[in-house]
């Protein structure tokens, strides 16, 4: 029986160097790219596992960090990414960043959090961790972030920092 759970908790397929593009209406939506990709196939869900490769498998020089770069709907970078891991839920159109989570905007907004969830339909991020956004007025932290994908609007709870005020 133990035979069988290891085989379940196996990948259906895996991948070195690995880079998916995910498109909409011939449009690109997002690059993700980490050293290692595990597929998973089930009836039920299917997803990519984004992540480094483990340490002892890895050169000095390696890259240790998923990338994302997401783009707008002209398709234009909007935000970049990094994180220590990764699952993207195809059927979903959903991912879920987890450990050291790093965002960049196009406009050079930044947003540090353990955890995020990116909805491709939506085009919300979401996490219910905590969360800190740091632009050129403005530096606050707190929990449960609700925002649209380039951070221009967004709800936090909890939540304290420094905002520059417009007289």
């Amino acid at each position: 029986m133990p035979a069988d759970l290891d085989l379940e908790e196996r990948p259906d397929q895996e991948s070195w160097d690995a880079t998916l593009l995910v498109t909409r209406d011939a449009q690109p939506r997002a690059r993700l790219a980490a050293p290692y990709l595990a597929r998973y196939d089930q009836a039920d869900s299917s997803y990519a596992l984004f992540q480094p490769l483990p340490d002892s498998a890895r050169a000095s020089s390696d890259t240790v960090r998923v990338e994302v770069q997401l783009y707008d709907e002209a398709g234009e970078p909007s935000a970049f990414m990094t994180a220590d891991q990764l699952r993207y839920f195809d059927r979903r159109q959903r991912f879920e960043a987890q450990g050291n989570v790093h965002v960049v905007t196009a406009d050079e907004k930044r947003l540090y959090s353990e955890h995020l969830v990116w909805d491709e339909q939506s085009r919300r991020v979401t996490t219910d961790g905590f969360v800190r956004i740091v632009t050129l007025t403005e530096q606050i932290q707190g929990y449960r972030l609700n925002a649209d994908e380039s951070l221009d609007t967004y709800t936090i709870a909890r939540v304290t920092g420094q905002v520059e005020v417009e007289e």
